[in-house]
C-alpha cells in the first residue's frame, strides 16, 4: 500500500482577516537557531504586563432607574444579557446588559426587597421583601423583550409594540408570619427557600404552603443559598456569627459552625460541590470546605471595611466581592490577596456583586442608586477578535504566567491604584496587626511553659453541641501548643 503524506494546515494562519494586518513571517523553529529565546520572551511578558496597566479601564456602563439602593441582583438562567433587581424601596426591575435598557419595572413591595430569583426555566420571577410578603411574577409575557438579548442587529421592543400589560400583577402571593430576609431558588426545580426569623422555608411554586421547615439557634437568619452540584444541600448564614447546613433529602441539620463575627453572605462553588466561601463583618472572605470547616482552606484579606456580598464565577475559578470601603475586588479562587481592584468617585458603598453568565461582565449594586457593569479583565476588548488576535493574546497570557514571579512583572502586576482614605486605612491596619503579633511573641517569652492561651485557639469554629469534636479541637490545640512553645525556646537560644 502507498503512504501518502499530507501538509495539514489551518486558513487563518496563512490569510489575513483584516487589510491592515501585516502578513505571518515564517520562522524556523529550531532552538538552536534562536539563542536568546528566553530573554525575548521575558521583555514580551513585561511589555505586556505594562500593556495591561495602561489600557485598564474596567468600567462599561451604568443602569440608571432605581430611586433607592439596588440591594438585590439575580441573573437570568437562560439568557446571558438579562437580569432582575430589586431596591430598596420595593420596586423590582428587568434589565438588558446588552443594549444597557430596562425592560420591566413593577411595584413588587411595600419596604425593602430582600430576596430575587428566577425560576430554572426562565418564566417566573419569584421575589420577597420585609412587609412579610412572598410574590411570583410571570415574566414570559416579557419573552418578546428578552429574545432580542440573542439577536444583535434587533433594536429593543418599544413598550407599545408588544402584548405586556402595564400594571402586571402577581401569579402568586403567599404572606408570612415575620418579614423575610432573604431568598434563593433552586437549579433544577421550581422550588425556592427563604429566611423568615429564625425559620427556613422551602417553597414549592405549586403550593400554599411551605413544604419544609428548618431551624437552629435563636438568631434571625441573614442569607439562604442552594447548593449548585449537590442541590439537596442548603446553606444559612444567622446574626448569632453561625453558618448552617441542611440536608433536604433527610429533612434535617447536618452541620453548624461559628466564626469570630457575622457573616454577611455566602456563595457556593459551581464547579467544585465541597467548597463555599464567606463574606464576613471583619473585612475578610473565607473560603471553607464542608467536609472540615475546623480551619478555613483560604483566608482572603484585603478589604479594609465589612464584606456585603460575594459571588464565584460560573467557572468556579475567580470570585468577586463588594465592601463597605466603596471597592469591588476580584479574587483568584485559591489566593490570599486580591488579583484586582474596581473603585469611581460617584461610587459609594457596595451592596451586591454578581458575576454575568458567562464570566466576561460584573454586576454591582451600591448605594448611590445605580447599577454598575465592569469587565472581568480590565484591559480585555469587547470587540469581535480575529484569529490572529486571539493567539496573541493567548501568548502574552502564557508568558506572563510563566514570568509571573520576576521581580519587576510581579511589582507591576500587584501594584494597584486605591483612594486615600483606603491606603491610609490599610496602612493603619498593617500597624495593628503587626502590633498584635508582636505582643504576642512577647507574652510567649515571658510566660510559663504551657500556661499561654493563644488567640486564635479562642475561637472554636464548631458546633458546642458536638463534644467529640469538641475533645478532637483540644488535643490539635494542644500540640500546637507544644510546637510553638518549643520555637520560642530555640529563637531565646539563638538571642542568647
Amino acid at each position: 500500500m502507498v503512504k501518502v503524506k499530507t501538509i495539514s494546515r489551518t486558513e487563518e494562519e496563512f490569510f489575513r482577516a483584516r487589510p491592515s494586518e501585516t502578513p505571518k513571517v515564517h520562522k524556523n523553529l529550531d532552538p538552536k537557531l534562536h539563542k536568546f529565546e528566553r530573554p525575548k520572551e521575558y521583555i514580551r511578558a513585561l511589555n505586556s504586563t505594562k500593556l495591561d496597566k495602561i489600557f485598564s479601564k474596567p468600567f462599561v456602563g451604568s443602569l440608571n432607574g432605581h430611586l433607592d439602593t439596588p440591594n438585590v441582583i439575580c441573573r437570568h438562567p437562560t439568557s446571558l444579557s438579562v437580569f432582575a433587581s430589586g431596591g430598596a424601596d420595593g420596586e423590582l426591575k428587568l434589565w438588558n446588559v446588552a443594549f444597557k435598557t430596562n425592560l420591566w419595572t413593577t411595584k413588587g413591595h411595600k419596604g425593602f426587597t430582600r430576596g430575587l430569583g428566577i425560576l430554572h426555566g426562565g418564566d417566573r420571577l419569584v421575589s420577597c421583601g420585609s412587609d412579610s410578603t412572598i410574590k411570583v411574577w410571570d415574566i414570559n409575557v416579557l419573552s418578546k423583550r428578552i429574545s432580542t438579548a440573542y439577536n444583535t442587529n434587533a433594536k429593543l421592543v418599544e413598550e407599545e409594540d408588544d402584548d405586556v400589560p402595564e400594571n402586571l400583577e402577581a401569579l402568586n402571593t403567599w404572606t408570612g408570619q415575620s418579614p423575610f430576609g432573604s431568598l434563593d431558588v433552586h437549579v433544577k426545580e421550581d422550588i425556592f427557600a427563604t429566611s423568615s426569623g429564625t425559620v427556613i422555608q422551602i417553597w414549592d411554586v405549586n403550593s400554599a404552603n411551605p413544604i419544609q421547615k428548618f431551624e437552629w439557634g435563636n438568631d434571625s437568619v441573614t442569607c439562604v443559598r442552594w447548593g449548585k452540584v449537590q442541590t439537596n444541600l442548603v446553606a444559612a448564614t444567622a446574626m448569632d456569627r453561625s453558618i448552617c447546613f441542611f440536608d433536604t433529602r433527610a429533612d434535617t441539620a447536618i452541620k453548624r459552625f461559628f466564626l469570630p463575627m457575622n457573616s454577611n453572605a455566602i456563595s457556593w462553588n459551581p464547579i467544585q460541590p465541597y467548597y463555599f466561601v464567606v463574606a464576613n463583618e471583619d473585612h475578610n472572605l473565607y473560603t471553607f470546605d464542608i467536609r472540615n470547616t475546623q480551619r478555613a482552606n483560604v483566608i482572603h484579606s484585603d478589604h479594609v471595611s465589612t464584606v456585603m456580598d460575594v459571588d464565584y464565577s460560573p467557572t468556579g475559578t475567580e470570585i468577586v466581592s463588594g465592601s463597605f470601603d466603596q471597592t469591588i475586588r476580584i479574587w483568584k479562587s485559591h489566593e490570599k490577596k486580591s488579583r484586582d481592584v474596581y473603585h469611581t468617585k460617584r461610587m459609594q458603598r457596595i451592596v451586591q456583586t454578581k458575576f454575568t453568565g458567562d464570566s466576561r461582565f460584573i454586576l454591582s449594586g451600591s448605594d448611590d442608586t445605580n447599577i454598575r457593569i465592569w469587565k472581568t479583565q480590565a484591559s480585555g476588548t469587547l470587540k469581535v477578535q480575529s484569529y490572529k488576535e486571539e493567539s496573541n493574546q493567548k501568548y502574552s497570557e502564557a508568558l506572563k504566567n510563566r514570568f509571573a514571579e520576576a521581580p519587576s512583572i510581579r511589582k507591576i502586576s500587584k501594584h494597584k491604584h486605591v483612594p486615600k482614605f483606603i491606603f491610609k486605612a490599610r496602612k493603619l491596619k498593617a500597624i495593628m496587626s503587626n502590633a498584635a503579633y508582636a505582643k504576642e511573641e512577647s507574652v510567649i517569652r515571658h510566660s510559663a511553659p504551657k500556661k499561654h492561651v493563644f488567640p486564635e485557639q479562642k475561637v472554636i469554629i464548631l458546633d458546642p453541641e458536638d463534644e467529640k469534636r469538641k475533645a478532637k479541637v483540644k488535643e490539635e490545640m494542644q500540640r500546637k501548643q507544644e510546637k510553638r512553645e518549643e520555637n520560642s525556646k530555640k529563637r531565646t537560644e539563638k538571642r542568647k
